[in-house]
């Protein structure tokens, strides 16, 4: 059957196309409300031309399509299968990391706090996901210095003759022994769980009031240990910059663009603080709108294990808009808008972002293109690597994060030194 017959029979229906090359690779899915209206637009004389579309056309050989109920079960469909063929053609965000959650194991007696890499619905509440995960790893150190919560294993009734060295360097208190009763570990995990959906506020206000009563009863070591605490959270919220004053939960999207690059900036905002950032890199996007990145990195960034902000601030909007703040609700399981302000504070927030996008984009672009001139130095010095091997190995940071570019930079330098050294570089 050739590719025209094939169109002829291309129904009517909502769901998700596949175009394919002369190999049968995948190089393009998209979906449609119409598979039939869409699918035909791409060969009609009468579009509009554009050099990507027709270099996609130029390329497909045959097409599959998938039919689904509605629009929004094609996007789920396009989403699932973009991440499984990664097609040429389409925005792909390259960046698979998956971002790790804390897991407060409220399942359990004596809940502990853990590092969870997905969310389930095993009666545990998680915070996150953490941008970066080094975010992670600070915050579970600073929550087990600052609260006693336990770290062991081991089914807590009380019998045990003595405690471990957690105890001992005021880590935990033995509920294990029966020295903390339940009541006062439940104290503790509500303490755990405001902190971590960012009430710092109101806990070291608590807090403080708990210290001032404990000073007055002359319990000074427990006062203490309380102002230690207080002050611990102090320094944190000082670090974590408020950006709003309206406390509220918000994912703000800045994109920026320089020739066929671009570079999207996420700011992860809890309680109007801004609790951590990452930077993603697209390259061979200079057929696509801006709001065209949006859309596909809106689409491939949540559909992980990621829990959407009831408010996504964009720098621009993008096509089918309801669509996709419709899927997002779903994945909450709430509603979720998707802005793109165009004056006032939330313009000023998007505004940041898309500024520290450009800042972003120049470091990335800058080391780029220093890991190519290296490469060029070695070949043209002797040639250590055959011809078109990475000279970087698995060290592939195309798409690295902000502090990964720094990284990456301090890598060039070294093959810089290390090629000097071996007498190859003039």
């Amino acid at each position: 059957m050739t590719l025209e017959e094939k169109i002829d029979q291309v129904p009517e229906r909502p769901g998700v196309y596949l175009y394919k090359d002369a190999k049968a690779q995948v190089i393009y899915i998209g979906k449609a409300a119409s598979l039939r209206s869409r699918v035909r637009s791409y060969f009609q004389e009468s579009r509009a031309r554009d050099p990507k579309t027709d270099a996609l056309v130029g390329q497909i050989r045959d097409v599959d399509y998938i039919v689904t109920g509605n629009e929004l079960e094609a996007l789920i469909l396009e989403s699932n299968l973009v991440k499984k063929h990664r097609p040429r053609y389409n925005i792909i965000l390259r960046d698979d990391k998956h971002y790790p959650f804390l897991r407060l194991t409220a399942n359990e007696d004596f809940p502990r706090l853990v590092v969870a890499r997905r969310v389930q619905k095993d009666g545990a509440a998680y915070f996150g996901p953490f941008y970066p995960a080094t975010a992670m790893r600070q915050t579970l150190r600073l929550v087990r210095q600052l609260f006693p919560l336990r770290t062991c294993r081991i089914k807590i009734d009380g019998t045990l003759p003595r405690p471990c060295l957690q105890y001992y360097i005021h880590r935990c208190n033995a509920p294990c022994t029966g020295w903390e009763t339940r009541e006062g570990y439940a104290k503790t995990v509500g303490e755990v769980q405001r902190f971590l959906e960012g009430r710092s506020d109101d806990l070291a206000m608590e807090l403080t009031r708990e210290m001032e009563a404990a000073a007055g009863d002359l319990k000074f070591e427990r006062a203490a240990g309380l102002r230690d605490q207080i002050q611990a959270l102090n320094t944190v919220r000082e670090h974590q910059k408020i950006i709003s004053t309206e406390e509220a939960d918000q994912d703000i999207v800045g994109v920026v663009r320089q020739g066929a690059d671009a570079c999207v900036q996420l700011f992860f905002v809890r309680k109007g603080r801004l609790m951590g950032r990452e930077s993603f890199f697209f390259d061979r996007v200079s057929g696509w709108s801006s709001g065209e990145i949006l859309s596909a990195f809106v689409r491939q960034f949540y559909a992980r294990d990621v829990t959407a902000a009831p408010e996504i601030l964009l720098s621009e909007e993008p096509p089918e808009a309801s669509l996709t703040a419709e899927w997002l609700g779903q994945r909450r399981g709430g509603r979720v808008e998707l802005p793109a302000p165009q004056r006032g504070k939330k313009r000023e927030l998007v505004a940041m972002a898309e500024e520290n996008a450009a800042l972003a984009l120049e470091t990335h672009l800058l080391a780029r293109g220093n890991r190519q001139q290296v490469v060029l130095e070695i070949d043209k010095h002797g040639g250590l690597f055959t011809e078109g091997h990475d000279a970087f190995g698995r060290f592939d940071v195309d798409y690295a994060t902000v502090d990964q570019v720094d990284w990456a930079a301090q890598l060039d330098r070294w093959l810089r030194q290390s090629a000097q050294r071996r007498g190859l570089s003039s």
